[in-house]
């Protein structure tokens, strides 16, 4: 209850300040709504986040009937102060006692707990003891929660591995976006909790964040969003790229294939050497040993004419699990700066060995030609 705050009005007259209406048995409980919801002029409401007039996500207030009959204005004129105050209390510790119990599910890439199936599942997110609960099962102190549509909740570590945040979001993006669903949407974004709390909104309202026809199988499947951008990109639509790329390193620092691959757009495509090595960096941090970064990297070091950052990269990349064929062109290329001519031309030869490409192999016996004069010119 501390992180909500009052912002609905007092509308109590003198007439009606003492006035209390005798309602059904039925309970009273929070419902969450997007801030574009078409009745939210008429229903009590506290402001989770945006501001009283531009409201994002929204609290309201319904009690349990067939149909959801919803705390209304209306109805708070005819209750004083302290009976208003009191019905929201009540509200938010209902919530707390409804009944729903998370699953664990082992997603392949690591857990995730959900609950499902009652009416008011997806608001058990205001409850701090339930999300407290959740945080002691995943043995973490910070949730990331999706609540796409009613009665529906799922719950990782916010944390969690690269394959388990894309499995989690993707999931997100399954839901709100199922039309056949007859549970009503709530709203396209995450939330992130500490201690039991909201503290943050994630919504996934950029242009670039859209999932669109192209990343949809025919089987309803969501691609991959790093796959997609990486479509994007030999497809050369390179603007696209860059911004679904960027959209993904936003919500996840920690993929760093995506971050790697931005830093080779920054590179050869945009020529921006400190973006591109600052996403290089980004990548190498988050994964040390991710084979494509570290012999890009070198592959930049060595362009740039740091010849020795190159060098020690390229004999850390001698232990990883690399492209064979790029590595032995990199090690040639190195070889002819340090005018290691005949060095050069055994790496320039490994490399010819492992291609298959006519035009690329003609290009490499040029650039054993080259090293041959060089030879001649500056060793005579």
């Amino acid at each position: 209850m501390s992180f909500f705050k009052r912002l609905f009005e007092n509308k109590n007259t003198p007439e009606t300040r003492n006035a209390v209406q005798d309602h059904t048995p039925a309970l009273l409980y929070p419902v969450i709504h997007h801030g574009s919801w078409q009745m939210l002029n008429t229903v009590v409401r506290q402001t989770l986040f945006g501001t009283t007039e531009a409201p994002e996500v929204v609290v309201t207030f319904a009690y349990d009937q067939p149909e959801l009959k919803y705390f209304t204005y209306t109805e708070l004129d005819r209750l004083s102060k302290e009976a208003s105050e009191a019905a929201i209390k009540k509200a938010y510790e209902n919530i707390d006692q409804y009944p729903a119990a998370f699953t664990e599910t082992d997603t392949g890439h690591g857990k995730m707990l959900t609950i499902s199936g009652g009416r008011f599942s997806s608001e058990k997110i205001l409850s701090p003891e339930c999300m407290r609960e959740a945080q002691r099962r995943l043995n973490t102190d910070e949730l990331l929660v999706s609540i796409p549509r009613r009665t529906m909740m799922y719950v990782v570590d916010n944390k969690c591995s690269n394959e388990l945040y894309n499995y989690f979001r993707n999931l997100h993006l399954l839901n709100f976006g199922d039309h056949s669903n007859k549970n009503e949407p709530i709203v396209n974004a995450l939330f992130l909790l500490k201690n039991g709390e909201i503290v943050k909104y994630l919504p996934i309202v950029n242009k670039e964040d859209f999932l669109s026809d192209a990343e949809i199988t025919a089987t309803g499947e969501i691609v991959d969003e790093y796959e997609f951008a990486k479509q994007l990109y030999q497809e050369e639509k390179y603007p696209e790229a860059k911004a679904k790329l960027i959209a993904i390193v936003t919500k996840n620092p920690g993929h760093y294939e995506a971050q790697n691959y931005l830093a080779f757009l920054y590179e050869h495509k945009e020529k921006n050497v400190a973006k591109a090595e600052e996403h290089y960096l980004l990548s190498l941090k988050y994964g040390p040993d991710y084979s494509a970064a570290n012999l890009n990297y070198a592959s930049f070091l060595s362009a740039n004419g740091r010849l020795d950052e190159a060098e020690a990269r390229l004999k850390k990349c001698n232990t990883l699990n690399v492209n064979q064929s790029m590595l032995a062109f990199e090690w040639a290329y190195l070889l002819e700066q340090r005018q290691k001519y005949d060095q050069a031309i055994e790496k320039y030869k490994d490399y010819g060995m492992l291609i298959y490409d006519i035009a690329e192999l003609e290009a490499t016996l040029d650039r054993i030609q080259r090293c041959r004069k060089k030879k001649e010119i500056f060793e005579s």
